[in-house]
């Protein structure tokens, strides 16, 4: 079964999209997480819940892209969204180990490990959200 052109570049095309998710999602939790740091407990407190708001309408945004857009199976839906969640946790990783070295404190050592466990605890719950998310969604229906 031969497929078209633009059925490959779609295909391709998801994981650029999940690049730039995730791109959103070290931006949000690198800025958040200076306001933050700069903020009183209650302000803090605030910006991290609101990292967590914008995240979560990211997060919202690209399942409804796959599922409705694109005509994703709930599977792949979910698929695409968690690899973009666990890249994005890849490089606030890095960015945790960054911030570490630039700021002149030494053993890093557990941030390292971070960079493996927090993309797999991201990538497993965000897979069954948006999972579950994309069933109360249609597929937009292709014409033939």
């Amino acid at each position: 079964m031969a497929t078209s052109s633009s059925e490959r570049a779609t295909q391709a095309g998801w994981l650029g999209r999940a690049l730039v998710y995730a791109l959103i999602y070290v931006v949000v939790g690198v800025v958040f997480a200076q306001f933050a740091f700069h903020s009183l407990f209650v302000g803090a407190r605030f910006w991290r819940l609101a990292a967590w708001v914008v995240s979560a309408i990211a997060f919202g945004t690209h399942v409804q892209y796959e599922r409705v857009t694109a005509g994703r199976t709930l599977f792949v839906t979910g698929l695409h969204a968690a690899t973009a969640a666990a890249i994005g946790a890849f490089g606030l990783a890095l960015a945790a180990i960054v911030y570490r070295h630039a700021a002149g404190l030494s053993g890093s050592g557990l941030l390292g490990v971070a960079l493996i466990i927090w993309p797999v605890m991201t990538f497993i719950p965000a897979l069954l959200v948006g999972m579950a998310a994309a069933t109360l969604m249609r597929p937009r229906a292709v014409a033939q």
